[in-house]
């Protein structure tokens, strides 16, 4: 009869264990995730963002770009400032991704 109980005992203990890692597992997996508005309000601001950011580029670029008569340099120009405007949204981008973590 003991043994019987041991055994129970131990059957017992090793599905709680193993309950116990699965809801550690679970836990892990939700507190990784972002909640689905707060990635939305994220690529609503983002969105906002690129057009302002856009709309006063063109304002600013086309005094300097309509003097330049070299096709390359203003390529070159307009390569920057959309590189520029890119590496603003991301770190916009990564600066609410962590606020919302």
């Amino acid at each position: 009869m003991t043994k019987r109980k041991s055994l129970a005992t131990e059957k017992l203990r090793l599905i709680t264990e193993q309950a116990d890692s699965e809801e550690l597992d679970f836990t892990r997996r939700v507190n990784a995730l972002i909640e689905r508005a707060s990635v939305e309000q994220l690529a609503l601001s983002c969105d906002k963002n690129l057009i302002n950011r856009l709309d006063g580029r063109a304002d600013a670029l086309t005094p300097m770009l309509v003097a330049e008569t070299n096709p390359a340099a203003v390529r070159e120009r307009l390569k920057d400032e959309v590189q520029a405007i890119r590496e603003a949204m991301a770190q916009k981008a990564r600066a609410e991704l962590a606020k919302a973590s």
